[in-house]
């Protein structure tokens, strides 16, 4: 194998780990919270060649999944590629096969009509399985433990086409609420509504028109409506034929709201339009009176997307994004927006007990400088507008938080995980946070003798 482009996606914490392997006992650096039992995974994009066209390390890097097992104090890791139908060919084939998203004609003719599922966004566990995902594709099913590829699944056949990577479920009822879209994308997209049990049958199946064909990454859940979400950040097949980006980011262009009642039909949902910008992540949203209250991170502009004709902003001149709650007013159709205040910040959560409730306190990775890689995590108190800020250090990156939560704990009463790669050292730690006191730094430190490289979404499953 050739060595891989020294590109910013491919070099620093970007550059790919190309090992598979276990340690049976982590060492652990300070003192593991007693009670803590369960599973941290995280999702990321790893290729595990060296690519055939220009490298859009979110969107085209092979899924490696790490996981960290918490079992009567001692910590097993694990890392594997998710076996997905284009890893299997290039594998196979001993080279890369497939074309990138910004190189779509860079592809090798073996590729041509197959998959191109990465399954490197996030990890989604429901109805004891757990689930690699990604942006236009069925979930692969791995095992909890070894983290093998048990296959595409389609729920049962009753959802065969693409999915969103972050779907939301309902901590009461154990429902999982997503939306997907027919393939391949037409415009305006064909989209679909399904309500997922907590056993994993489908009981729910509805379709609808969306105003555009767009990414539509994220959404939100609350007791009484299931929210989708349309941004400018534009699939076209058309563009695509005369050569141009697949999906770019169209300035012009409105973003959407489509408010459809849970289980509700697509006849039922409503598009409330507001000012085009790029909410990338939501944290969580619930009702109130005729109000749907929605907490989301916001871009000004998409920064992951080309302009249509396939130029790129300049990355120096762009906003980086920060916390914002949207009102959405059912009987009037807007939306005001409100910014949380202080701080910005990427892929935030919440503790997962209270979505779809009125809440306190959520978290996200973010940053303390104008740019780079995340060098922080963010604690952010609703009710007091205050925000809590670790910063682990120079040279030191972090990844999106996850939150743990202590048994029978109030909200927000429990730990934050998060992945923290020192660059000095080449290597990284899993930190753990007190969330009440996430600034005084980590409790414990389990160490890895490598580093992993920078990733997507993770999540705690509890035993």
């Amino acid at each position: 194998m050739k060595p891989f482009p020294a590109t910013p996606g491919l070099t620093g914490v970007f550059a790919p780990l190309l090992l598979e392997g276990q340690i049976a006992d982590c060492v652990i650096e300070g003192d593991l919270p007693a009670g803590i039992a369960g599973s941290y995974y995280r999702n990321g994009p790893n290729p595990q060649y060296p690519p055939r066209g220009p490298y859009a390390n979110w969107y085209d890097g092979d899924g490696m999944v790490h996981a960290f097992h918490f079992r009567d104090g001692r910590v097993t890791y694990v890392n594997r590629w998710t076996r997905t139908e284009r890893f299997e060919m290039e594998r196979k084939a001993g080279r890369a096969l497939f074309p990138t998203l910004f190189g779509p004609q860079t592809g090798d003719a073996m590729a041509a009509g197959k998959s191109l599922n990465a399954a490197n966004d996030t990890i989604l566990f429901h109805h004891g399985k757990v689930f690699s995902t990604w942006e236009t594709g069925l979930p692969h099913e791995l095992d909890p433990v070894t983290l093998e590829t048990r296959g595409l699944y389609d729920f049962g056949g009753a959802i065969p086409h693409d999915v969103m990577v972050h779907p939301k479920i309902d901590p009461t009822t154990g429902e999982l609420h997503l939306f997907g879209r027919t393939t391949p994308h037409p415009a305006p997209g064909d989209a679909t509504y399904h309500v997922v049990d907590r056993s994993g049958k489908v009981v729910h199946t509805t379709s609808f028109s969306t105003p555009y064909d767009s990414m539509t990454h994220d959404m939100f859940l609350t007791e009484k409506y299931a929210v989708i979400c349309v941004q400018p950040a534009v699939y076209s097949s058309v563009r695509l034929a005369a050569g141009g980006p697949y999906v770019a980011w169209e300035a012009e262009r409105s973003s959407w709201l489509g408010v459809i009642p849970r289980r509700g039909d697509g006849s039922s949902l409503r598009w409330i339009e507001m000012p085009g910008a790029w909410g990338s992540h939501t944290m969580n949203a619930y009702d109130e009176g005729d109000t749907i209250v929605c907490d989301t991170i916001l871009y000004p502009r998409g920064a992951l997307f080309p302009n249509p004709d396939g130029s790129w902003p300049d990355m120096k001149t762009l906003k980086l994004p920060s916390l914002q709650r949207w009102h959405v007013d059912l009987a009037k159709g807007t939306v005001r927006q409100e910014a949380f205040g202080p701080g910005h910040g990427e892929m935030p959560v919440m503790d997962m007990r209270f979505r779809t409730q009125p809440y306190r306190h959520g978290y996200s990775a973010g940053w303390t400088r104008p740019a780079g890689m995340f060098d922080c995590i963010h604690h952010y108190d609703w009710r007091t507008r205050t925000l809590d800020t670790y910063v682990p250090g120079e040279g030191i990156s972090c990844g999106e938080p996850a939150f743990v939560p202590r048994p029978n704990g109030a909200e927000g009463d429990g730990y934050l995980i998060t992945l923290l790669f020192n660059k000095d050292t080449n290597s990284s730690d899993l930190a753990i946070l007190d969330a009440r006191q996430a600034a005084a730094g980590p409790v414990a430190r389990v160490k890895l003798p490598h580093r992993i490289p920078a990733g997507l979404h993770g999540a705690w499953c509890p035993l």
